[in-house]
């Protein structure tokens, strides 16, 4: 079984990643390229690695890495194909390396970690302005939540408000999601067609709409995100990454229950959405 894995599970004394990976060698944790980003960050990013590779490292054949969730939609967007796997072969085999690395060095058979500080900090500064926008994540989702407001059907908004999911709910998110996603392929020179396709094919990018569409409406349900921390705003971002990349694996495994949640969530919309369309 392939989980991916929320940054959170990555460390000790939380045992839910040692036992995935100790009932069965068939046991995979999948990496994602957002969570190698809030691994190592933090001020000393040495020792964040240590703390959350102290699990992985005693199974470095059973972590595998995905490519970046953006360099993946633009592959898609070039080939107007469909991704065919999210996991990297290059990645994996790195992380699988070093993982070994690592556990010499905390077995004392290394003298030194086998990461610089500097090198980390260094690819921190390239990643962190992708990634930690803040003022941009909220003024997104405080518009994405008002737009909501505007477009969805009075006869769907009681529903949505006490967070009952309707099929004719899961029918609005999912045309919702077209245009959205037909609009933003436009501008990248897809044609309506070509992005039909992907869409309908559940292309990479098209999923991360969708799972974005199902993330608001939590705050749909409570009034609205404009109180939101930017931080948080950040947050949902993240989650709704981690949600998306496990749409290619078996599942996820997190302590949030805002993951959770939204993961259900995402479950039950594809199992509708593909029964219909």
């Amino acid at each position: 079984m392939h989980l991916v894995i929320d940054q959170n599970s990555f460390r000790l004394p939380d045992l839910a990643l040692n036992t995935h990976l100790s009932a069965s060698p068939d046991n995979v944790a999948v990496v994602t390229d957002t969570a190698l980003f809030e691994m190592l960050k933090g001020s000393d990013p040495v020792y964040a690695a240590t703390r959350s590779f102290e699990v992985l490292k005693d199974f470095p054949e059973q972590a595998v890495v995905t490519a970046g969730t953006g360099e993946l939609i633009r592959q898609e967007i070039d080939t107007k194909k469909l991704i065919e796997t999210a996991t990297d072969v290059r990645l994996t085999g790195e992380l699988r390396k070093l993982l070994v690395e690592i556990k010499k060095f905390t077995d004392g058979k290394r003298a030194t970690f086998p990461l610089e500080a500097a090198e980390i900090q260094k690819q921190l500064a390239i990643v962190r302005p992708q990634r930690i926008d803040t003022p941009l994540h909220k003024t997104a989702l405080v518009g994405a939540v008002g737009a909501l407001r505007k477009q969805l059907p009075e006869a769907l908004r009681a529903d949505a408000r006490n967070g009952r999911m309707t099929d004719a709910l899961y029918e609005f998110i999912y045309l919702t999601s077209f245009v959205a996603y037909r609009d933003a392929m436009a501008t990248r020179g897809l044609s309506e067609e070509e992005a039909k396709e992907l869409f309908l094919g559940y292309a990479l990018g098209a999923r991360l709409v969708m799972m974005y569409q199902l993330s608001i409406f939590g705050w749909f349900e409570s009034n609205g995100a404009e109180s939101l921390k930017d931080t948080a705003a950040t947050n949902e971002f993240l989650d709704v990454d981690y949600v998306t990349m496990a749409t290619y694996y078996d599942g996820i495994l997190s302590k949030e229950a805002r993951v959770n949640e939204l993961y259900a969530l995402a479950k039950l919309f594809f199992e509708f959405s593909r029964s219909t369309s």
